[in-house]
């Protein structure tokens, strides 16, 4: 507008231009004011704070310099110059305390997030932390820590302290806010952070506030579990007594470790939705059935030791057999009658069998997983020729067999049969064995008589 007023056609807006300078002047300095007095409240980051408020009082004073240049200065020399200059650093003021202001109020990056989810294909983002066990996981490391960093940190971290409180580290947690502890061991319902969790989400008190990520059911139940248990710091999850309804829960914490190798396991091509029924009589045996990512229609199972017979749930998986892409038996009841259920999942990337009773037998149903990449077959009663008689699975990438009844010359059989994959034997290095060593030496004797 300032611009365009200079020109002869637009010049009829020259005294709106002055009134839109004077009332930014007068409004700057009434911002400036009130500003003063919430700082006074000790919530927020001196550093910020101090840059904010000497920015607001620059944007105060330069407005004031713009307005007074428009309308009293028209004589000077210089009074075109001025205004031009003053009002270019009035927009880069308004811009960078502007930013200041909504990372005091609202969190670090809240002006800048609006820019990250436009150009979230080029702004690269934090790596999710990886847990490939989570019973030996740091309860508060690694799961309640990066969780009350993405929750929680914008209002309460080095940056903002609302209602006086901390949470980027133990001591501040533990510290408590102006309204004392926030956590009662072992009690939920008197620790102020579970309860304002709760809250309805259109009460004024309730964590996080309306408009910020709010923390999911799954981890309010974490929280919830974890001041049960002591809200310990140091304790690994294994420590923690572990209610039924938590497993499945905590399961889904847990990385799969064969996706190191970086391969797209998740189809590209789309699928319907699962039969909602299977899915609901599948989650009352306690099994951990979950999307294998955001907005996916594609399944991944872990079903837990004891909940049922490993053979009446491996038929029950059949009805989601089309988006059932990861699955987990670890150590269930399964033997070879239930793996012709299994080789009906004809979807399944990633198939763990580990310490399950299934012998060559079972193995051979496999034989029509044609997507199978991950197989894991740890503690299994099977043999070099059952895993080599999968050899027509030209996807598979990875087979771990420590523990089988597979010797080191079936070892190197499966190598053959399957020259691409990586072959896990549980750390058995041949050349490395001192019996090999003896048998070259045996090899070398009829050459020494020569």
């Amino acid at each position: 507008m300032l611009w365009l007023s200079r020109k002869t056609a637009f010049s009829n807006i020259e005294s709106a231009v002055k009134i839109a300078f004077l009332l930014g002047a007068l409004s700057a300095v009434v911002s400036c004011i009130s500003g003063l007095f919430l700082s006074a409240n000790g919530e927020y980051d001196e550093a910020t704070l101090s840059w904010h408020k000497w920015m607001g009082l620059s944007v105060a004073l330069i407005s004031s310099i713009c307005y007074l240049s428009l309308a009293h200065l028209k004589s000077f020399p210089w009074q075109s110059l001025l205004t031009y200059i003053s009002g270019s650093v009035l927009f880069i003021l308004i811009f960078v305390t502007g930013h200041l202001g909504g990372t005091l109020t609202h969190g670090e990056g809240f002006l800048t997030q609006p820019l990250e989810t436009i150009f979230r294909d080029t702004i690269p983002k934090a790596a999710k932390k990886i847990i490939r066990n989570v019973q030996e996981a740091s309860v508060y490391n690694d799961i309640l820590q990066p969780m009350f960093q993405n929750k929680c940190y914008g209002c309460h971290s080095s940056v903002k302290q609302k209602g006086g409180l901390r949470m980027d580290s133990r001591e501040w947690i533990l510290k408590g806010g102006k309204d004392g502890d926030i956590i009662s061991a072992g009690n939920p319902d008197k620790s102020e952070i579970y309860k304002r969790l709760i809250l309805d989400p259109l009460e004024e008190h309730h964590m996080p506030p309306k408009g910020k990520p709010q923390l999911t059911e799954s981890e309010i139940a974490i929280i919830h579990w974890w001041i049960i248990n002591g809200s310990p710091f140091e304790k690994k999850v294994k420590e923690l007594d572990q209610p039924e309804k938590m497993k499945p829960i905590l399961a889904s914490l847990q990385s799969d470790t064969n996706s190191s190798k970086g391969v797209a396991d998740i189809p590209s091509q789309k699928v319907s939705p699962a039969n909602q029924t299977a899915l609901d009589e599948l989650r009352k045996t306690g099994a951990a059935i979950l999307p294998v990512s955001e907005g996916s229609n594609y399944l991944s199972a872990n079903i837990f030791p004891g909940v049922k017979e490993g053979n009446e749930i491996a038929t029950m998986l059949e009805p989601v057999s089309n988006q059932l892409i990861w699955l987990k038996l670890n150590g269930i009841n399964l033997s070879d009658s239930g793996m012709r259920s299994i080789g009906k999942l004809t979807s399944l990337i990633r198939l763990s069998l580990d310490n399950t009773k299934i012998t060559d037998k079972g193995l051979a149903q496999l034989q029509g997983l044609n997507h199978l990449k991950y197989l894991n077959l740890v503690g299994t009663n099977t043999s070099a020729n059952g895993v080599i008689q999968l050899k027509s699975l030209k996807n598979i990438q990875s087979i771990y067999l420590y523990k089988t009844k597979i010797n080191r010359a079936g070892f190197e059989e499966i190598k053959k049969a399957f020259p691409t994959a990586f072959i896990d034997t549980g750390g058995y290095q041949v050349p490395f064995l001192a019996t090999d060593t003896a048998i070259v030496r045996q090899v070398l004797k009829p050459k020494t008589g020569k």
